[in-house]
């Protein structure tokens, strides 16, 4: 494969098309570590009011309470490790549970991917020489911000119910939509958009750093072998920089796991819900479980995202490649 992609510019259609091969690829390997990062996060969530969810049976031999329809293998025990999350998923609800979601998953991260890898690329070959000397670093946060506000925004409702179905052991998505639908009769569309402030709040900086951290890390593994494995360089630079950016932006995600989870719960009431703040629920979950409890999942998060960013953006670069060597045959 060329390691100069730039000698011969793939179009626009071609990014589409590896983006797109590259959100496939990790969704489907991903996709049981996201299951289990969501079920570690609302196994506290007893709903921040003091009640039980009224919509959920969360029988993921997690919690640490009473809750109804758990039979009683599954409340001793219960430990909110990853691993112990993943052997209660297999053994209650069976290996299928694990890709729970992945159909709203799939929904989203191929449009979203698509669209995201080429805004991104395009801006950031325009902010690059425009920012002079800063270009290498602020190009890239710049543009994956714009990048990722246009994206999130587009699928946060489906962001949602994908969360939704994860949180839940039992729930269909007929029943699913029930709740989704009676809620925004209750609370206006503007529901569908629930935890997007904090989605943003977590996904902005997790962006920026991220983009910044991976073109900086990509340079420097780049000169370390020579240029000789590209490839691995950008696999490298994707794992090491969602690593570190993952477990910094955790509790920004456990936050709008429980706003999301919550959507539903209000036990037969009319009234529309008043939804805390992101650093409301922060304080709570703080009170409750101390700073630890702001990073629970935070191992899941962490083995998630840093292969997932590996996987996408090595699949990216190489599809890129491949397309470049093509381009230059024709």
């Amino acid at each position: 494969m060329s390691r100069n992609t730039n000698i011969s510019p793939i179009t626009a259609s071609q990014k589409l098309a590896s983006s797109c091969f590259g959100a496939m690829t990790t969704v489907v390997i991903i996709a049981p570590f996201d299951v289990i990062k969501t079920r570690m996060q609302i196994s506290r969530n007893t709903s921040l009011a003091g009640k039980e969810s009224a919509s959920y049976v969360l029988c993921n031999g997690l919690m640490d309470h009473k809750c109804v329809g758990c039979p009683e293998t599954m409340k001793k025990n219960c430990k909110p490790t990853m691993w112990g999350t993943f052997v209660n998923i297999l053994k209650n609800e069976g290996p299928r549970s694990l890709y729970r979601g992945l159909t709203p998953m799939l929904v989203m991260a191929i449009p979203s991917t698509m669209i995201f890898f080429t805004a991104y690329d395009i801006m950031k070959e325009n902010f690059t020489p425009l920012l002079g000397k800063r270009g290498q670093v602020l190009a890239p946060m710049v543009s994956a911000i714009l990048a990722r506000v246009v994206v999130v925004t587009a699928i946060s409702p489906l962001e949602l119910i994908r969360t939704k179905v994860q949180a839940s052991r039992t729930a269909r998505y007929g029943e699913l939509f029930r709740t989704v639908s009676q809620e925004v009769s209750q609370s206006g569309v503007t529901a569908l958009w629930r935890g997007l402030g904090t989605t943003l709040m977590r996904d902005l900086p997790f962006s920026a750093f991220y983009w910044a951290g991976y073109e900086h890390f990509k340079r420097r593994f780049n000169v370390m072998t020579n240029g000789k494995y590209p490839n691995m360089s950008n696999f490298t630079a994707g794992a090491t920089s969602g690593m570190i950016v993952a477990a910094a932006t955790t509790p920004f995600d456990v936050v709008k796991t429980h706003l999301q989870v919550n959507m539903g719960q209000t036990n037969g009431k009319t009234e529309s819900q008043k939804v805390p703040s992101t650093f409301t629920i922060m304080n709570s979950i703080r009170r409750q479980y101390g700073i630890a409890g702001l990073y629970t999942g935070v191992t899941a998060r962490v083995v998630k995202v840093a292969p997932s960013s590996a996987i996408m953006i090595g699949t990216y670069e190489f599809f890129k490649s491949f397309f470049a060597d093509r381009n230059r045959e024709i």
